[in-house]
């Protein structure tokens, strides 16, 4: 019993339906394999939220502090006028 030219038309179309079916289950192994040391989405998300907390933290803190600092350089340029006047 020999081939026709049908039954080699149908074995490879199993064949490449075989193949493709295998590279796709390679590719999403190596897929994972490679992201899966990668944050979640989620995980991202909850880092950046505390991350851009505490730089607010920081802005506002760093706004204080100028406040005050300008608070004490008018505080000694009066003081500086009083003595100078003396």
């Amino acid at each position: 019993m020999s081939l026709t030219k049908e039954d080699i038309a149908q074995l490879k179309t199993m064949f490449e339906v075989m193949m493709e079916v295998k590279l796709d289950a390679k590719l999403e192994e190596k897929l994972n394999e490679k992201l899966g040391s990668l944050l979640s989405k989620e995980d991202f998300y909850k880092s950046m939220d505390d991350i851009m907390t505490e730089l607010k933290a920081i802005r506002q803190e760093q706004l204080m502090n100028t406040n005050r600092i300008n608070y004490h350089d008018t505080k000694f340029k009066e003081i500086d006028q009083i003595l100078a006047a003396n």
